[in-house]
């Protein structure tokens, strides 16, 4: 099994950022630039520079990610949809404000959520695709363009009713962790703390890998 659902709905600002553009530009801009700027310098501009012209919300925006797999015949027939999450980061926020953090350093930690973390939100594949490896090429493709744009974890949520989806991931080189188990995010914003999946979940999370 592949997907998770063939019927997604999308949120109204998501749909919005597909229609405008905006969804996945920085990341557009990180593979078009060349030389020095190639890859991750590439997109951070782009971040930065969504952050400072539109806000927060753009910021997020072009940081994720929509893929889709098209048939000839049968239309999109695969999709995966990637996003740094937003709640997350406001935690952090949130943990920091309380600690009397300075303002710029609050604004740093948003910025930091942006670029470090992405969670795969829905990967699915229509049910007569299932079992030829698309799933597994869609979630390839994430992994290569966020862990080149300098992301640290990829990861995502397996629910109880399709605990069949671990053996899934772990073929595509992610770690499932326990029913429960946290994910510790020191690495990504410097703060002691970490998240936590939904009652009875299971964590499925991939390191971006060392150069060299």
């Amino acid at each position: 099994m592949e997907g998770l659902a063939w019927e997604i709905e999308l949120g109204t600002a998501m749909a919005e950022a597909i229609r405008d553009g905006v969804m996945g530009r920085a990341h557009r801009a990180g593979l078009a630039a060349r030389g020095r700027v190639h890859g991750q310098p590439g997109f951070s501009r782009a971040v930065a520079q969504a952050f400072a012209d539109q806000g927060p919300d753009q910021a997020f925006a072009t940081a994720s990610l929509v893929l889709v797999a098209e048939h000839r015949e049968h239309g999109v027939i695969g999709t995966v949809i990637a996003f740094p999450p937003p709640n997350v980061t406001e935690q952090y926020m949130t943990h920091a404000e309380r600690m009397n953090a300075a303002a710029p350093e609050v604004r740093k930690l948003m910025l930091v959520g942006i670029v470090g973390l992405v969670k795969v939100a829905v990967l699915a594949v229509a049910e007569a695709h299932q079992g030829s490896g698309l799933g597994a090429a869609l979630l390839s493709r994430v992994k290569k363009i966020f862990f080149s744009h300098g992301y640290v974890f990829v990861y995502g949520q397996i629910r109880p009713d399709h605990a069949g989806l671990a053996a899934f991931y772990r073929r595509q080189g992610f770690e499932v962790r326990e029913p429960d188990e946290g994910l510790d995010l020191w690495v990504v914003f410097g703060i002691p703390g970490g998240i936590q999946p939904d009652r009875g979940e299971r964590f499925f999370v991939r390191t971006r890998p060392r150069e060299g």
